[in-house]
């Protein structure tokens, strides 16, 4: 970093961590990810010791690891090395571990037991206050008082240690006043220390703490976690007062009044510290695989087991649970960019007898694998971050708010730090750094001297706080939008709205004056950047969220949606195949699954076409809420049935309904690959206006010869000529428009009363139905779940049990309640997404019994053949056991 004086001259170079974190400040952007230096670089990671971990109070261990007068351990951060020891007066105190004489290390030992401190290289002796004692041979001038050991502050707080490797350290008093009354019914001055992890995440510290202030990830993540402790953001974040679940935890907040155990939430105003009491699942008594306490002695003085998880966190380094039997403590140490050492320390009542009040594997066993989890998580987050491409993302307001406080509460203190210590150099004239007329600091990157720039002021927390109430799924008006600019009136208008504009109950009787009417969206292609395929990257679902660019009207009740990225990336998939939408309803997320109706070949945009249901709460939300400019989350693509497993000469397309989606991509992909094309393609719908994508496929026939149409409508319009076929498709119909059917290879999708049909007049026919591939879009309840063709019929009379190995628990079950279904109701937290068998999360190995399962391409044929089952999915025939 270069400064400049008024005059633009250069009085000094040089390479201060602070201004390179004042220059990446400046384009954070308000809840989103932090941009990649703050995880990269070492200039700001070297600014975050300096602000952070040198200058503020940082959680380093518990006074029970030092119980005996003399009793010491180490702690490491950065360049420092600190001695804790239990002093003669009983006190815990800390000093810096350098000998006064010529800088030797006194301990070497991470913990231990001294009477004093003796220098190992020239035998330099310190009582346990840090005063020098003996000096061989320093001469008659030598005063030991002037050779203490540097002592640093320390703080305890109800046990807990508190270190501020600064000079001019912070206030402590008012955090301890505070926290004083939720940490003392925990009794940690009467506690020890049972188990002890330390484990290093190759990810940068704000990872490690991004991690934990969210649990976002929890069901996808952390089963063990999530039998007790519930994944909900109202739990993990920060408060809304409109949640419906506050009422409960606020019914736990009272019963603990009544106990005399504080419990209410509290965030400190600077946000730098929380403390609250949280209610645990399934009426839990502790962080258990059985919910049950892990020690029968309990730290709490009380008998009431159920009290929850007293949720503590202090920035930057430390997150805690404190509960009735137990508590775990975590300390978060930076060990460069992109290492971080965790340690965890699980404590029990002094008295408690390993064999008798605790088993320790019972004990460690959910933050173990918990540790092990996230330590992955952060692992592939850092790996990710360290790419060329990687770019900033939007939180979630809903489920990432915890994360929010803390990146605003990150942001808040480093300008306020950074913006010091510059302002204190611009002061010394003998640091030869400038200020301009206004004695504001000026500072520019790059020779030569451009505009000066001043320094941004510090971030409102409040304001950022309010701004991450704001709702993430509002649609993008004209005005906040550089995508969307000289559109039309259509940004205000829902899907429904177009379907009413254009007036569609007849849509096949529109006259091309009648279209004119309709509003067509426009979209300003100046605004995106035209680039090469080879340019850009391939969509990965979840890190890129999809953003709507047309709304297409097909018929009545059918819309065809069309969607692409923010960083034009290109979509990769097989004409057949189905994403999965994640789609915000109104206190929750659902997830729908619908067939890509566009093709492989047109790579830059994406596009599902969308019949309505009025059973279906997931069709009706997006007719009636999207609107252009808005942006869903996508898992995906899926599916096997496509086109790549069964390559041919000659195709079959046999459709009914909404089950053409998948026929128009891999039709479109035919068109565009070119060479010969050789197909048949046949549609059943109820009437003419209810033929999806009809002029396309007849636009499309013309082009080749070898395309062949037959429209099939159980009822004729009145008034309206058809020269098509009128009833249902039989064999005669099969025959009469694909008399070389048994040459081709034919793809079947529709309702599964259609295509059980279909199924019929080809065995009839004595097919070869190795040739036959079908996917099924009977939606009788839920419209876009997908239901295969099913032989198996499931009676709810027929009882079984589900035996879950691990946790040792048999549960009642029939044919008609899934395993998922069953873990839930149990508590037991099978890791789940999506729930329809798309995402492969609920993947668990079955050990004996029978399953009916039907998925959707979260699994393959080996890992069936191997054993593997989905639970989301998964029917017991009869009794059955799963490793889980």
């Amino acid at each position: 970093m270069v400064f400049f004086d008024e005059t633009g001259a250069n009085n000094m170079k040089i390479n201060n961590p602070q201004n390179e974190l004042l220059k990446h400040l400046e384009s954070c952007k308000p809840n989103w990810s932090l941009p990649q230096a703050f995880y990269n670089d070492e200039n700001i990671f070297q600014a975050d010791l300096e602000n952070l971990f040198y200058s503020e109070w940082i959680f380093i261990g518990h006074d029970c690891q030092i119980p005996d007068v003399g009793d010491f351990f180490r702690y490491e951060i950065g360049d420092y090395d600190i001695i804790v020891l239990r002093a003669e007066d009983n006190s815990v105190k800390a000093f810096h571990n350098t000998c006064r004489h010529r800088g030797s290390r006194l301990c070497k030992e991470d913990k231990g037991h001294k009477p004093q401190l003796v220098c190992p290289y020239h035998q330099w002796t310190y009582d346990l206050s840090g005063k020098l004692k003996y000096a061989k041979d320093m001469g008659e001038d030598f005063n030991p008082n002037d050779h203490k050991l540097h002592s640093v502050n320390c703080e305890t707080i109800e046990g807990i240690i508190y270190l501020c490797l600064s000079d001019d350290a912070p206030e402590f008093e008012s955090f301890k006043k505070t926290v004083t009354p939720y940490l003392e019914k925990h009794r940690l001055h009467d506690a020890k220390i049972v188990h002890e992890s330390s484990i290093i995440e190759e990810g940068n510290w704000k990872l490690v703490l991004e991690n934990n202030r969210e649990c976002y990830h929890c069901a996808g993540s952390h089963p063990e976690l999530c039998r007790t402790y519930s994944d909900d953001p109202s739990f993990t974040g920060i408060p809304d007062e409109s949640d419906p679940t506050l009422g409960m935890v606020q019914e736990h907040w009272d019963k603990c009044d009544t106990l005399n155990i504080p419990a209410k939430f509290h965030l400190s105003d600077d946000g730098q510290y929380r403390v609250t009491r949280m209610p645990l699942q399934h009426e839990a008594e502790s962080f258990t695989m059985d919910g049950k306490v892990a020690s029968k002695k309990l730290m709490v003085d009380s008998t009431d087991k159920e009290l929850g998880t007293l949720l503590f966190f202090h920035y930057p380094n430390t997150w805690n649970h404190f509960l009735s039997d137990h508590s775990i403590t975590f300390c978060v140490t930076p060990l460069s960019t992109n290492r971080t050492k965790v340690t965890t320390r699980w404590l029990v009542h002094k008295d408690a007898v390993e064999g008798k009040d605790y088993d320790l594997e019972t004990l460690i066993a959910v933050w173990k694998a918990t540790n092990q989890q996230d330590l992955e998580l952060v692992e592939e987050n850092q790996k990710g971050i360290r790419s060329p491409n990687y770019t900033p993302g939007p939180y979630s307001v809903v489920q990432e708010d915890g994360v929010i406080q803390f990146i605003n509460w990150y942001q808040q203190i480093s300008q306020q730090k950074a913006s010091a210590v510059l302002n204190a150099h611009s002061l010394d004239k003998t640091d030869n750094t400038v200020h301009n007329a206004d004695n504001k600091i000026v500072y520019i990157e790059d020779l030569p001297p451009t505009i000066p720039g001043e320094l941004t002021p510090a971030i409102d927390l409040e304001k950022a706080v309010n701004a991450a109430n704001t709702p993430a799924t509002a649609p993008i008006s004209p005005q906040d939008s550089t995508l969307f600019e000289n559109t039309t009136t259509h940004h205000d208008n829902s899907a429904i709205d177009l379907l009413q504009k254009a007036n569609l109950k007849n849509f096949s009787k529109k006259s091309e004056e009648d279209e004119e009417d309709i509003e067509k969206p426009s979209f300003d292609q100046n605004k995106i950047p035209h680039l090469y395929l080879d340019q850009s990257q391939p969509w990965e679902a979840q890190s890129s969220m999809l953003k709507l660019i047309n709304i297409v009207p097909e018929t009545h009740d059918v819309i065809t949606f069309t969607f692409r990225t923010h960083t034009n990336n290109w979509f990769s998939f097989a004409p057949g195949q189905f994403i999965t939408l994640e789609l915000p309803m109104p206190g929750e997320k659902i997830y729908r699954t619908y067939t890509i109706s566009s093709s492989p070949s047109r790579p830059l945009s994406l596009s599902i076409t969308v019949k309505l249901n009025p059973n279906s709460i997931g069709s009706k939300w997006m007719f009636e809420n999207l609107k252009l400019g808005m942006e869903l989350r996508a898992f995906g693509p899926a599916g096997e049935f496509h086109l790549y497993n069964h390559d041919a000469d000659k195709y079959c397309f046999i459709s009914g309904g909404s089950g053409i989606t998948p026929m128009l991509s891999m039709t479109k992909y035919l068109f565009d690959r070119g060479g010969e094309l050789d197909i048949s393609f046949i549609h059943c719908a109820r009437s003419p206006s209810n033929i999806i994508a009809k002029e396309q496929v007849e636009r499309l026939s013309t082009r080749f010869l070898n395309f062949q149409i037959a429209w099939i409508v159980e009822d004729r319009e009145p008034f309206l000529p058809w020269t098509g076929y009128t009833g249902r498709i039989n064999q005669l119909i099969l025959e009469l428009t694909t008399p070389d059917f048994f040459e081709r290879e034919i793809y079947c999708c529709g309702p599964a009363i259609f295509m059980q049909t279909v199924r019929d007049i080809l065995i009839a026919a004595d097919f070869d139905m190795s040739h036959y591939h079908e996917e099924s879009f009977d939606m009788p309840v839920l419209e876009e779940e997908k239901v295969a063709h099913d032989d198996v019929f499931l009676d709810e009379s027929i009882k079984t049990t589900v035996s879950f190995l691990n946790s040792e628990r048999t549960l009642p079950s029939n044919q008609k309640i899934t395993l998922l279904e069953t873990s839930l109701e149990a508590g037991l937290n099978i890791p789940s997404a999506c729930q329809f068998g798309v995402c492969g999360t609920c993947k668990v190995k079955k050990k004996s019994g029978d399953v009916h399962m039907v998925h959707n391409g979260g699994i393959s044929d080996k890992e069936v053949d191997d054993g593997y089952i989905l639970a989301c999915c998964s029917y017991p025939l009869n009794d059955v056991e799963i490793q889980y």
